[in-house]
């Protein structure tokens, strides 16, 4: 739409500057006066038709590829973020190096990472918990159970919620 505009004005512009003159010229060995407008009229639109249509096609096939790289991508966050949201801490984003938003791809891959081996921590404390609640003398465990709570507490404090139980 928009090269179809700039085709008008072009021509519309050109048919108004050239309305007050005359131009000579040879067509096929015969010499014409007639007003410019009309003289230049039929070659410049098919210029314009032909650079138009050349724009048109290199302008689409240019959008085509620039927005794959940045709508392949956000369907891909998408994903990795529903994934995520699921409970899948495994997951990492990879995207080509052409694609565009690189940079929040690693910082997407570091916050999972993150999560990933903090929340692994805590499940590994809880075992040690079970493990040793399990035992038969909790009496003796009892210093192992306070220091395994003391780290789950600050593992899990480490995340700003907004509810409180």
């Amino acid at each position: 739409m928009l090269t179809l505009l700039e085709t008008g004005l072009i021509v519309g512009l050109f048919i108004y500057f050239s309305s007050d003159t005359i131009t000579t010229g040879y067509v096929n060995s015969n010499l014409k006066v007639e007003p410019t407008s009309n003289f230049f009229l039929v070659p410049l639109l098919l210029i314009v038709l032909i650079v138009g249509l050349g724009i048109t096609i290199a302008a689409m096939v240019i959008f085509t590829i620039l927005s794959h790289r940045i709508a392949g991508p956000l369907y891909r966050f998408e994903k990795c973020l529903e994934e995520t949201t699921a409970g899948d801490l495994t997951k990492r984003l990879s995207l080509r190096k052409t694609d565009q938003l690189l940079e929040l791809m690693e910082t997407l891959n570091k916050t999972t990472g993150f999560l990933d081996n903090k929340i692994g921590r805590i499940k590994d404390n809880i075992a040690e918990l079970k493990r040793l609640v399990s035992e038969k003398d909790i009496s003796e465990n009892a210093e192992k159970i306070q220091m395994t709570i003391e780290i789950l507490k600050r593992e899990i404090d480490h995340f700003k919620v907004t509810s409180r139980f």
